[in-house]
């Protein structure tokens, strides 16, 4: 069993150029869990980083975000991390058998990857799931 795709960029479209390998994936993964405007997050996380001193060319909206910034921006935002723990040595997997325990909306934390989930829907602008395969290592549910 698998998730359904909902295909969005999330209204990165209206700002910027579309291109599909950019790297904005938690901009993009919270405005759709949180329903925001996509230009305002991402000025959002990018001041974040700055006051907390670790902007750079790979640390910022437009190209990837460190855990522990991740972590402290999804803190100040309401929204809290659970590691999935492992079930006989292995992850749980993109799912909604795996992760039927969860909330109707949350964060998926991946490899490499992190994508909006809202009522049995991935969000992303492709289908990461690896056909219900792709290991899920935690998620931000709102506290």
């Amino acid at each position: 069993m698998k998730f359904k795709i909902f295909y969005t960029d999330a209204g990165r479209s209206k700002y910027f150029k579309s291109n599909n390998r950019v790297g904005d994936c938690v901009v993009r993964a919270i405005c759709l869990a949180l329903e925001l405007d996509y230009k305002n997050t991402y000025n959002h996380l990018n001041n974040f980083l700055k006051s907390r001193g670790s902007y750079s060319k790979r640390n910022n909206s437009r190209t990837s975000i460190l855990q522990d910034d991740l972590m402290a921006y999804m803190d100040l935002l309401g929204w809290e991390y659970k590691p999935l723990k492992k079930i006989k040595g292995r992850y749980h997997h993109l799912n909604p058998v795996d992760l039927a325990q969860l909330p109707p909306v949350y964060i998926a934390l991946l490899r490499k990857h992190i994508v909006a989930v809202k009522f049995g829907y991935v969000m992303d602008r492709y289908d990461c799931t690896k056909n219900g395969r792709r290991a899920v290592y935690g998620v931000f549910v709102k506290k």
